[in-house]
């Protein structure tokens, strides 16, 4: 049965250097404990322009210039480019404080809290892709990353699963991953498919290596 929620990997946070050394790997979608940590306790946000410790700042000083429109181009994986290309991240329906643990539950620095923002993410590749995507953005004292997945069954497009045979599995989602910097997204969307009785397949590198498109964005 195909998950109804899909939680943000607790793992997003796990000695995140650069992007391009975080290849964002589960044996299914919302699966925190795929990297070593879980989520230990959700707390929603009651004031979001209240100070959050450990994030220095309030939730809307910290998701400011985070949403929004953005717009850039895309690299499909034959070299093609889709340009324009528009990413669109909606407000916030919900905004959780989220605290991580190792799977026992014991505390660990490896294992970092972050404010977490539920919402939808709009592609925008013209009749290449368009699909909206339920989203969340994490939200930590040093890093900005967002993961989205919807079934590829809602969305337009014309590109093709570079790794995956959608009958041959169960569901296939489109995912999309992003990180946050020098105020631009960068990231990469490519299909998952995934079977009831084993693991997803393939792995996707937010990277933009061997996935169907990379894409950079700013306001």
């Amino acid at each position: 049965m195909k998950p109804t929620t899909i939680p943000l990997f607790a793992l997003f946070f796990i000695g995140c250097g650069e992007p391009t050394n975080n290849p964002i790997i589960g044996t299914q979608i919302g699966d925190e404990g795929s990297f070593g940590c879980t989520i230990l306790s959700t707390t929603p946000v009651a004031d979001p322009d209240a100070p959050i410790a450990e994030l220095g700042r309030s939730a809307n000083e910290a998701q400011d210039g985070l949403l929004g429109d953005f717009a850039g181009t895309a690299t499909l994986n034959d070299g093609s480019t889709l340009d324009p290309f528009a990413l669109t991240l909606a407000p916030a329906t919900a905004m959780d404080w989220v605290e991580t643990a190792l799977p026992d539950g014991t505390p660990s620095s490896d294992c970092t809290p972050y404010l977490r923002l539920t919402l939808m993410a709009n592609l925008d590749g013209g009749t290449a892709l368009t699909a909206s995507i339920p989203t969340e953005v994490a939200i930590s004292a040093t890093t900005n990353l967002l993961k989205g997945s919807v079934d590829m069954g809602v969305i337009t497009t014309t590109i093709d699963p570079l790794w995956v045979t959608p009958s041959d599995m169960d569901w296939t989602d489109l995912v999309l991953l992003g990180f946050f910097t020098e105020g631009r997204w960068t990231g990469s969307s490519g299909f998952m498919g995934c079977t009831t009785d084993g693991p997803c397949s393939p792995p996707i590198s937010a990277d933009g290596t061997d996935v169907e498109l990379a894409f950079d964005v700013g306001p």
